[in-house]
């Protein structure tokens, strides 16, 4: 039996969600995030393609980055904060270095944390103007 693009897309975000951070989303679940994205509530993170955009989004008090397809309207996956924050953008002293065994592209916890309340507050300062 052939699924639809969109289908197979939820489907896919579902499962790399559990697989990624444990959580099991139900399809209200994911229909509140894709409202959330459609309504401009969620946290604009950048544009991937033609078609994608990255959005932080909170799950179970936890942020994540959420990849959405515009042409079908869904989430196509989830990812960790950390995998696309490369350290080298934040800390130019550790660019291409190893330091305290966390190598380039790999962040703590506190610089997740730190780089998100800047992006918020980023997002919020453009909201005043």
């Amino acid at each position: 039996m052939k699924i639809s693009k969109t289908k197979a897309e939820r489907i896919h975000a579902k499962r790399r969600i559990g697989q990624r951070f444990n959580i099991s989303l139900n399809r209200d679940d994911l229909n509140k995030l894709i409202n959330s994205i459609q309504n401009n509530s969620a946290i604009f993170f950048d544009k991937q393609s033609g078609n994608r955009t990255r959005w932080i989004v909170n799950i179970n008090n936890m942020d994540v980055i959420a990849v959405y397809n515009k042409n079908t309207k869904q989430i196509v996956t989830f990812l960790r904060l950390f995998s696309i924050l490369p350290l080298s953008r934040y800390n130019p002293y550790l660019s291409g270095h190893k330091h305290d065994g966390f190598e380039e592209g790999k962040l703590w916890q506190r610089d997740q944390d730190q780089i998100l309340f800047d992006k918020r507050l980023s997002n919020k300062n453009m909201e005043k103007k």
